[in-house]
C-alpha cells in the first residue's frame, strides 16, 4: 500500500492498562514514528507468537536436567584422577 493512499476507515480498540502499556512498550521498541504504522504493519505484516508459559518452563527443566548430566559426567573423571595415588618416581636417586 502506498503512503500516499487516502486512508478513509477508521478502527478504535479498547484496552486495559495493561495492554496498553504493552502496545506502548512494543510500539517504542519499534522505531516507528507513529503508533497508526505500527499498527498497520502489525497487522499485514507481523504475525502472531501464542507464547505457553507451561511448555517453556518444562522444556527450561529438562535443559537443566541435560546440563546437570553433563557437569556430572565430566566432573567423574576429575575425582577419579585425584583419589588415584601417585606413585613415587625414582628419578634423581643414586
Amino acid at each position: 500500500m502506498s503512503d500516499k493512499t487516502k486512508r478513509t476507515h477508521s478502527i478504535q480498540v479498547r484496552l486495559t492498562d495493561e495492554e496498553y502499556k504493552a502496545f506502548n512498550r512494543k510500539f517504542t521498541a519499534s522505531g516507528m514514528k507513529s503508533r497508526s504504522d505500527f499498527f498497520r504493519h502489525m497487522i499485514f505484516i507481523g504475525y502472531i507468537v501464542i507464547f505457553n508459559d507451561d511448555k517453556m518452563n518444562e522444556l527450561l527443566k529438562l535443559a537443566r536436567s541435560i546440563s546437570n548430566n553433563f557437569n556430572q559426567v565430566a566432573v567423574e573423571p576429575t575425582a577419579a584422577e585425584r583419589s588415584t595415588p601417585k606413585r613415587p618416581t625414582t628419578a634423581g636417586l643414586s
